[in-house]
C-alpha cells in the first residue's frame, strides 16, 4: 500500500504544483467572457462524471479479479497480502470517487441553474 501510495503521490505533485496557474486562467476566463465559461465548465464537468463511472467500473473489475485470484492463492503467500492490500486500495479509491462524483453532480446542477 505505501508504495502504491508513492507512485500516486509521484503522479499528483506536478498537478497540485501548477493548480494556482490553473486557477487564475480560469478566473481570467470568467472575467473575459462569463457564458464561454459556464459552457466549458458544463462540459467539463459532464466529461468527469464519465469519467467517475469508468473509473468506478474498471476497479470494481479489478476488485473481482484479485478476490477470484486470492481464492486460489494460499493465505500464506506474499501474493496473498499484495492482493488484499491492492482490494482495500481500489476500495477506498472507490469511496473517495463516490464523494467527487457528488460534488462534481452538485456543481453541474448549480452550473446549469445559473442565468448569465
Amino acid at each position: 500500500m505505501i508504495f502504491i501510495g508513492l507512485i500516486e503521490i509521484a503522479t499528483m505533485v506536478p498537478a497540485y504544483f501548477k493548480y494556482q496557474q490553473k486557477f487564475d486562467d480560469k478566473v481570467s476566463f470568467y472575467e473575459t467572457d462569463q457564458i464561454a465559461f459556464a459552457q466549458s465548465e458544463i462540459e467539463t464537468s459532464e466529461k468527469a462524471l464519465k469519467s467517475f463511472f469508468w473509473l468506478k467500473l474498471i476497479y470494481g473489475g479489478l476488485i473481482v479479479m484479485l478476490i477470484l485470484a486470492i481464492s486460489f492463492i494460499s493465505p500464506e503467500s506474499i501474493l496473498f497480502g499484495i492482493f488484499t492490500a491492492l482490494i482495500l486500495h481500489l476500495a477506498f479509491a472507490i469511496t473517495i470517487d463516490n464523494f467527487g462524483e457528488r460534488y462534481t453532480k452538485t456543481y453541474l446542477t448549480e452550473l446549469q441553474s445559473v442565468e448569465f
